[in-house]
């Protein structure tokens, strides 16, 4: 009986079926070079078993700073630039929806207002003497 011949997607090298990694979804089969490399780089999104989650950091920038109020005259913008630049890279492996993004925008945004507020306040005080 001949012996089933696999292609690697990356690199078309061919394989026998026993030397192959067949562990993906949809019957993908890689060599062992380009499934390290592929696992190495990031570049075989089913090989990922952890990712970073931006969302929580954003929040996380947004409210944080709260304890130590002053800081959030910097950390406010940071939490809002960090959401909008990481509103699409992956999140987590399980699904996730983006609430976290838009709190976090939303706090940042009410610290911005309130920082604007306090200076206005003490630029034109108060004119009603």
């Amino acid at each position: 009986m001949p012996q089933r011949i696999v292609c690697c997607p990356k690199c078309s090298a061919t394989l026998p079926v026993g030397m192959s990694s067949s562990i993906l979804p949809e019957t993908m089969e890689f060599c062992p070079s380009c499934l390290a490399s592929g696992k190495k780089k990031g570049k075989i999104r089913n090989l990922e078993n952890e990712r970073f989650c931006h969302d929580g950091i954003a929040l996380a920038l947004a409210l944080l700073p709260l304890l130590v109020w002053p800081f959030t005259v910097v950390t406010a913008p940071c939490a809002i630039y960090y959401s909008i630049r990481h509103w699409k890279s992956p999140g987590s492996i399980l699904p996730r929806t983006k609430i976290r993004f838009i709190l976090a925008i939303l706090f940042a945004l009410g610290q911005c207002a309130l920082w604007i507020y306090f200076l206005a306040f003490l630029l034109y005080g108060n004119h009603h003497r």
